[in-house]
């Protein structure tokens, strides 16, 4: 693809060996990793928050000596108590990005959906009441009836990956929220069995440029009195909050070293718990807040969702970036030089 008349000519200056008098051989290509941040669950028996989505690509031409930059999108926040019956919905995640001059095109990610407040009346992404957020991948709706926001499909030809994915319905008869969309399976409705709130979609999970973890999963919806262990989806038992979405392999909780999927909903009994947040830089929704009395009880209010992350490699043959901004973790795995960003900065080649 290209990009301006001098990469060409770049490649071939730099592709050599170190021998003679050359300076400092900058790289000619570079690997890129970009997720967005996931959208904060829904209150008091709420949806679970939608997954961000992300970009993966390979053997980007850049020309040394020009400058990026990065822009790491934040988890939404989880819905708040509001006032009763208009509980609120979580917001939606934030976009990251990776930038450079023109004519360098833009590798932007749209954040996830946020989950739907029990019985919202505020029209959710799609204008169905009592829905959750529409974001890469919609959040689930809170109970009473919530519609899960439908997922926004990637640009054709974009190479945005995991996008689409609509969060799941919530249900009346107090059945909890729904759970939200992940990367690579939609969001369950909260009505698959009596009084289980919807698990959250499955993400991936990725051991990849020196980290390890679960990516891009949906929230677990809120509990409408739910008990501990929080269950989901179609599994056995009744009054369980929904869990986190796994990798597609694991149950979705703070497991080590792989990491969290997404929030598990929140539940009442055997004690009161608050939904859990996903963990940060792995663009997860939030968990749905529980259902419980009385009104202004703060276990009702949702967990947020998971920051993004921008990662960019090149093989350590080449130097290291001539200045960085930001703070980003460096890295030497595998014979590459790995820059992740868990914050937003800047770099020049």
């Amino acid at each position: 693809m290209p990009i301006r008349g001098s990469i060409a000519n770049s490649v071939r200056s730099y592709g050599g060996d170190r021998t003679g008098t050359r300076g400092p051989i900058k790289t000619p290509l570079i690997d890129y990793f970009v997720v967005s941040g996931g959208g904060g669950g829904g209150s008091s028996g709420g949806g679970g928050g939608g997954a961000g989505s992300y970009l993966l690509g390979s053997g980007f031409p850049v020309v040394p000596g020009d400058s990026f930059t990065v822009i790491v999108g934040g988890g939404g926040g989880g819905g708040n108590l509001g006032s009763p019956p208009n509980y609120e919905r979580g917001t939606r995640g934030g976009s990251s990005s990776l930038t450079g001059p023109s004519p360098y095109p833009n590798f932007s990610v749209g954040g996830g959906g946020g989950g739907g407040g029990a019985i919202n009346t505020t029209p959710g992404g799609q204008g169905n009441a009592r829905a959750g957020d529409s974001g890469v991948c919609g959040g689930g709706g809170g109970t009473e009836n919530g519609y899960g926001g439908s997922g926004s499909p990637g640009t054709p030809g974009s190479n945005i990956q995991g996008a689409g994915n609509p969060g799941g319905e919530g249900r009346s008869g107090r059945n909890g929220g729904g759970g939200g969309g992940g990367s690579d399976q939609p969001g369950y409705g909260s009505n698959n069995e009596p009084n289980i709130a919807g698990k959250g979609g499955n993400g991936f999970r990725r051991e990849a440029w020196g980290t390890d973890g679960l990516y891009c999963c949906g929230g677990g919806g809120g509990a409408p009195n739910g008990n501990w262990p929080p269950r989901g989806g179609t599994e056995g038992g009744s009054d369980y909050a929904g869990l986190g979405g796994s990798g597609g392999n694991g149950d979705g909780r703070n497991d080590i070293p792989y990491g969290s999927g997404g929030g598990n909903g929140g539940y009442v009994s055997p004690v009161l718990q608050y939904a859990t947040s996903a963990i940060a830089n792995r663009g997860s929704g939030g968990g749905g807040g529980a259902e419980c009395n009385p009104d202004d009880n703060p276990y009702k209010i949702g967990g947020g969702g998971g920051s993004g992350r921008v990662q960019i490699r090149y093989p350590t043959y080449y130097d290291r970036l001539s200045s960085v901004t930001g703070s980003p973790d460096y890295i030497e795995s595998d014979g590459f030089r790995v820059y992740d960003f868990k914050g937003s900065g800047s770099f020049t080649i």
